[in-house]
């Protein structure tokens, strides 16, 4: 949906890395408005910034800016992913 969202507004190469991406869905929780809305926000957080790439660590930071609750612990989504996927999603090493 995003890549699609991206060319119609004539954009070439997506500005969210695919970590970036992955954040957003699993706290959007795969609803399409909460991905556009925390798309929206990231891309005006890198415009302020005056940065081409938006990566999952600023997913988190518009995702706790937005007062979102952290599905990262409960959410289905995650724990049906392999652990290695989970350990990147949460950010820990």
């Amino acid at each position: 949906m995003l890549h699609h969202r991206w060319r119609v507004a004539g954009g070439d190469e997506l500005p969210f890395t695919h970590d970036a991406i992955e954040q957003m869905y699993v706290h959007s929780e795969g609803v399409p408005r909460t991905q556009v809305i925390l798309a929206g926000n990231a891309l005006l957080a890198a415009y302020l910034r005056r940065t081409d790439q938006i990566g999952p660590d600023d997913i988190q930071a518009i995702v706790r800016d937005r007062g979102l609750p952290d599905v990262l612990e409960s959410s289905p989504a995650v724990e049906s992913l392999p652990p290695k996927q989970r350990v990147l999603l949460q950010g820990r090493t």
